[in-house]
Order: structure tokens, then C-alpha cells, then sequence
């Protein structure tokens, strides 16, 4: 009866390294947990096959050990794995599904950023516009306010990208009017332009302080 005992713990030991092997090999892993619970896992593979040859030597073959005693210890074993393994899995699947939404908002961030600074690229190649200086400002900044903002305010910035994006559209079409109206109008189409900045900011500005006093009441 031992013997068989042994078998199977040996058997459950080598399907757990087989199915570990798999998992990487295959790349399923890899989209679902980061590699740090990757690492993890197999360390706990290797942990448990150690465990079952540790106590099959011991156990089955020099220590005295009743049936039913060898077989509770090797699926006290096997239950501690199991667990394990569970805790990781959950654990890497929502760390991974927490660094594929930063990356993601991170994505949302890079793409907003480009479109001022396109914006702002085109404004510098107008030579008639009056006073160009304070709109270049005004868009420097909000470029650098949207690109290195932090993770909590990027999650909430994502969550207006819509908003965003329609003001930064209105912003596209304003530049356009700058650079088709008269000279004697351009100071007038400027400062709307810097108005739309100045908005676009402030919408920012809104959202950042409504995610903060969310997180705040949430501790």
C-alpha cells in the first residue's frame, strides 16, 4: 500500500512540473501574471517535488509509518500546493490586469500629450500671430501636466478621455481658423485658443481634485 502511496505522490509531483513547463513554455502564463508569480510558482513546484521525494524516502521507506498516516501527510502535501498555487494564480492575474490597465493609461496619456504638442508645432510655425509666446506656455504646460502626471491622476484623466479628447479636437479646429482668418483677427482667434487651453486644464484640474476626495474618503 505504501508503495502505491509513493507512486502517486510521485506521479502528482511530475504532473505538477509538467503542467508548470507547459504553462511557460506555451505563454499562457506570460499574459496573465507578472513574472515575479511566474518565479513564484515554480518555486513552489519545486518546493512540493522536494517535499514528496523528502517524505517518500522518509516515510515510505525508513521511517515506520502507518497507511493512513503516510497518506495524510502526503495530501496534507499535496492541499498545501493546491493552495498555494491558487493564491498565486489570483494574486498574478490581478497584478497582471493592473499593469495592463497603467499601461493602458499610460497609452491614453502619450497619445493626448502628442496631440498638444502637435498642436503646439504648428502654432510655432505661424510667424503672424501676435504675442505668441504666452499661448506656447500655456500649451508647454499642459503638455507636461498631462505626460508627468502620476498613476492615480492618469486613472482618473482616463476616465474623462472622451471629454478630453473633444476639447483637444476643438483645439485641432481653432488652430485651423488661426491660421486661415486675417492678420487683424488673429490676435482675437489666439486668445479663444488660449481660453481652450486654459479649459482643458481646468477640467483636469476637476477630475484630479474629485479622484483625490474619492481615494481620501476610501481610506
Amino acid at each position: 500500500m505504501n508503495t502505491w502511496i509513493s507512486g502517486a505522490a510521485v506521479g502528482c509531483a511530475e504532473a505538477a512540473a509538467l503542467l508548470f513547463w507547459l504553462r511557460i513554455t506555451s505563454g499562457r502564463s506570460n499574459t496573465s501574471s507578472p513574472v515575479p508569480f511566474r518565479i513564484a510558482s515554480g518555486v513552489a513546484t519545486g518546493i512540493y517535488g522536494i517535499s514528496v521525494l523528502i517524505s517518500v524516502i522518509l516515510c515510505g521507506y525508513i521511517l515506520e509509518t502507518s497507511e493512513a498516516a503516510y497518506l495524510t501527510i502526503q495530501l496534507i502535501i499535496l492541499a498545501g500546493f493546491i493552495v498555494v498555487c491558487v493564491l498565486l494564480e489570483l494574486g498574478g492575474r490581478y497584478a497582471g490586469s493592473q499593469e495592463r490597465k497603467q499601461f493602458d493609461e499610460r497609452n491614453v496619456q502619450k497619445k493626448l500629450a502628442n496631440r498638444i504638442s502637435s498642436i503646439r508645432s504648428q502654432i510655432q510655425t505661424m510667424s503672424d500671430i501676435p504675442e505668441p509666446s504666452g499661448l506656447l506656455q500655456e500649451f508647454r504646460k499642459l503638455e507636461e501636466t498631462i505626460l508627468y502626471s502620476d498613476p492615480a491622476v492618469s486613472a482618473a484623466w482616463c476616465e474623462i478621455k472622451s471629454l478630453l479628447e473633444q476639447h483637444i479636437s476643438l483645439l485641432e479646429d481653432q488652430v485651423k481658423l488661426m491660421n486661415a482668418v486675417a492678420v487683424p483677427k488673429k490676435a482675437e482667434a489666439a486668445a479663444e485658443t488660449t481660453q481652450i487651453v486654459r479649459k482643458i486644464h481646468e477640467i483636469m484640474d476637476e477630475q484630479k481634485k474629485q479622484s483625490l476626495l474619492l481615494n481620501s474618503k476610501s481610506i
